[in-house]
Parts: C-alpha cells; sequence; structure tokens
C-alpha cells in the first residue's frame, strides 16, 4: 500500500509531482547520492504496482498497460525535475532566513537532474 502523507502543506498537488519528488528522495537529503536515484526499471515497476493499486481502489479493473505506464513515467520525470527546482528555490529562501542549523546552501548545490 503507498499513501502519500505530506502534500506540501497539505495543498493538492500534481499526482507525478508527488512520485517523481518521492524518487529524489531516493538520493538522500543531507548525503545526497544520486547513484541511489531509481533505475528507469524500478521506477516502471513502481509506477505500475502504483497504478495497479489506484486502480483496484477505485473499482476499475487492475489491468495497467504500457501506454499508462509510459505517459506516467514521462510527466514523473518531468515533476521529478520540478521538485528539484522547488526544493533548490527552497534552499535558497531558507539558507537567508531560516534559523534552523542546516547547510542549505550546500544543499542547493547538490540538486541536479534526475536519471530519467
Amino acid at each position: 500500500t503507498v499513501k502519500f502523507i505530506d502534500y506540501e502543506y497539505a495543498d493538492y498537488n500534481y499526482q507525478a509531482f508527488d512520485i517523481g519528488n518521492h524518487f529524489n528522495e531516493f538520493a538522500g537529503v543531507t548525503d545526497v547520492d544520486y547513484s541511489l536515484y531509481p533505475s528507469r526499471e524500478l521506477q516502471r515497476d513502481w509506477l505500475t504496482a502504483y497504478l495497479e493499486s489506484y486502480k483496484h481502489s477505485t473499482g476499475r479493473e487492475a489491468t495497467v498497460t504500457d501506454a499508462e505506464v509510459t505517459q506516467l513515467y514521462i510527466q514523473v520525470c518531468k515533476f521529478s525535475l520540478a521538485s528539484n527546482f522547488f526544493w533548490g528555490i527552497w534552499a535558497i529562501l531558507q539558507s537567508r532566513y531560516s534559523s534552523i542549523d542546516f547547510d542549505f546552501q550546500r544543499f542547493v548545490h547538490v540538486v541536479k537532474v534526475p536519471h530519467c
């Protein structure tokens, strides 16, 4: 079962943004290692399981086509970039205004393009 619980401060978000953000977080936050970003195969397997579960939970036939997985995969790749941009801007702002003891400027420098 997959449940998304943090819709970036409880607002509606795009499905593909949350999944892309989830994949980005495989690489870590403080010690970022993009070799941990899920492979294309793992992403497609994950998306297939996600779509099957979603269809099943809405009472539809749970069969998922390759075209459906590909469509969501492309959206997730794009939103993964948007997620990195979002968190990069957030880190720039935090480095200026936050009182939290965290190297936000270093965080900005480790954000990079995902492996889509």
